[in-house]
């Protein structure tokens, strides 16, 4: 199962870091404040609105990765399992 979702996490960061779509302005502050445990909407609260790049549910695990990324192409992204932050990732975050 690990594997699964480092596998989706490692495809999600290559998609946005090459897409770039979005203007958000996060920073490693904001970044930091994200902790394992965490409802998205505690996120939302942090963060704003995030890009829903991946979601998938295997054996009734529901799994969905959210990205946001900077103009500058700084960028990071939360993985959401059942609900509730599992981890995060920052590429550039200043």
């Amino acid at each position: 199962m690990k594997k699964i979702i480092l596998s989706i996490l490692l495809v999600s960061i290559i998609v946005f870091t090459l897409a770039g779509c979005s203007s958000s302005k996060v920073n490693m502050e904001m970044y930091n404040k994200i902790q394992n445990g965490m409802t998205y909407e505690e996120v939302v609260n942090i963060l704003g609105e995030g890009e829903e790049v991946s979601s998938s549910e295997v054996a009734g695990i529901k799994t969905a990765i959210y990205q946001w990324v900077n103009n500058d192409g700084s960028n990071m992204n939360v993985t959401i399992q059942d609900g509730k932050v599992i981890s995060k990732a920052q590429y550039g975050l200043k």
